[in-house]
């Protein structure tokens, strides 16, 4: 699935479930990868998509957060520690 496929909501969302409901199916069909050398299971890659899948929907569903000030999300993204990583590489803390 195309990531602007991806932003499309569709007609009749009628509460905030159904549309996490929605995004976590977009979401699986966006980051699945189709192989396992695909470029998609880079993490940074899956984490820089699900984060722009998230923005590009609360933007797109006006009634709960859209683009009105107030309520617009102004941020999606996902923080990485450092020393988390080197603890799984050297496997020590």
């Amino acid at each position: 699935m195309p990531h602007a496929d991806s932003l499309a909501l569709p007609e009749g969302l009628t509460d905030k479930h159904a549309f996490y409901q929605h995004v976590c199916t977009v979401a699986e069909a966006l980051l699945a990868p189709s192989s396992p050398s695909d470029p998609a299971a880079n993490w940074i890659t899956v984490l820089s998509n699900a984060a722009s899948l998230l923005y590009g929907s609360y933007e797109n569903y006006e009634a709960a957060f859209g683009r009105a000030d107030g309520r617009r999300v102004n941020w999606a993204g996902a923080l990485a520690f450092l020393s988390l990583f080197r603890c799984a590489r050297v496997g020590r803390c």
